[in-house]
């Protein structure tokens, strides 16, 4: 008996409702065309891959895949973010990833199930492609095929920087990271949301929620970040923030 296959109250996305309801992207005019999967593809080309490509939609806590589900497709966000969870047979769950515009994922790669649940963390647009689809298009367009295996390399460095977090950072080095990271996400260095739950994060980085909390109220008072909303975030001292996510500084708060 396969644990991870779906259960009463998950909804995949495989069998589209009607807020999900798939359709042809636009993909000349799609948000990060510039730094997605289609990144230096022409017109032409774009069409292409638009004629084999669903765009779709998700709701919040909805799911792109499970875990062990057969590793069918290929995802690309274009608005929203998602959160990949890893499960336990005790029923345990960690995150072990957070995806953001442009993001590219799934299937392949020689793997025949998916080896984490991806869910939607906000309102989420993003496109799929069949693996035997996104392959023979990869073959039949050099630029794809670089693009591919860029972004699969991105996504292993992700994972590797995911475990130096992990194992050798410190409270406030984690969080501090963790900042910078999502400000990178957004490409925005004066100030930017995080959406999603504090719980999510502190599973991210190895922490407690308490941890996570008093960290923040930390940086608060040390004035290198401010809160205007829960979910929103201001750097107020760059040169800090980046000093106190170094690895080799000597932090004592864990």
């Amino acid at each position: 008996m396969n644990i991870w296959r779906h259960t009463a109250g998950r909804e995949s996305l495989y069998r589209p409702s009607i807020r999900s309801a798939a359709r042809m992207p636009d993909c000349a005019h799609c948000p990060v065309r510039d730094h997605s999967l289609c990144a230096g593809m022409e017109a032409g080309q774009l069409i292409r891959v638009a004629e084999k490509t669903d765009q779709l939609e998700a709701t919040p806590g909805q799911a792109l895949f499970f875990e062990g589900d057969p590793a069918r497709h290929f995802f690309t966000i274009r608005r929203g973010v998602v959160r990949v969870v890893r499960s336990f047979p005790d029923g345990r769950r960690s995150v072990v990833g957070f995806l953001h515009d442009g993001d590219f994922f799934g299937g392949g790669f020689g793997q025949s199930a998916y080896p984490a649940t991806a869910e939607a963390v906000t309102d989420l647009e993003y496109c799929r492609i069949t693996v035997r689809d996104l392959e023979e298009l990869a073959q039949e367009f050099p630029a794809l095929h670089r693009q591919v295996a860029s972004m699969a390399s991105d996504r292993l460095h992700a994972a590797n920087d995911h475990i130096v977090l992990l194992s050798r950072k410190t409270a406030i080095e984690k969080v501090a990271a963790f900042l910078l990271a999502s400000a990178e996400w957004v490409g925005d260095k004066g100030q930017f949301d995080l959406p999603m739950a504090r719980s999510d994060i502190a599973d991210y980085l190895g922490l407690t929620i308490e941890t996570v909390s008093r960290t923040m109220t930390r940086l608060i008072d040390n004035q290198v970040i401010a809160l205007p909303t829960p979910q929103r975030v201001r750097v107020l001292d760059w040169s800090e923030l980046n000093t106190l996510a170094k690895p080799e500084a000597d932090h004592t708060d864990r």
